[in-house]
């Protein structure tokens, strides 16, 4: 009986290795959708600065805006993949952490 309250709890009874997996998961959804999402992304951002500039030329306004390329957009995956990636060290680092102070013996 001793024996089985020793043990320390399974691995994915943690919540920390179920992040450290979700964001695992999310970083590769992410590096996989970013080069069709870069070529869609693009041109929806040309058609509203198309748009943006037709405004302008109505209301007078004038001044060149430069079309949005896969590597040049507004709103680009970069800072989600960072954030993920945060997310993913300290899940690590956390779940790390907790395993190794179950894994220790109590006498230490």
């Amino acid at each position: 009986m001793s024996d089985l309250r020793s043990q320390p709890p399974p691995l994915t009874d943690s919540v920390w290795f179920w992040a450290y997996l979700f964001l695992t998961g999310a970083l590769i959804a992410l590096a996989l959708a970013a080069p069709k999402y870069g070529q869609r992304q693009a041109q929806l951002e040309r058609q509203f600065l198309a748009r943006q500039e037709g405004g302008q030329a109505v209301m007078g306004a004038t001044g060149p805006v430069p079309p949005s390329t896969a590597d040049n957009l507004i709103i680009p995956l970069r800072p989600l993949m960072i954030l993920c990636g945060l997310a993913l060290a300290i899940a690590w680092v956390r779940l790390w952490r907790s395993w190794h102070a179950d894994v220790r013996p109590a006498n230490e």
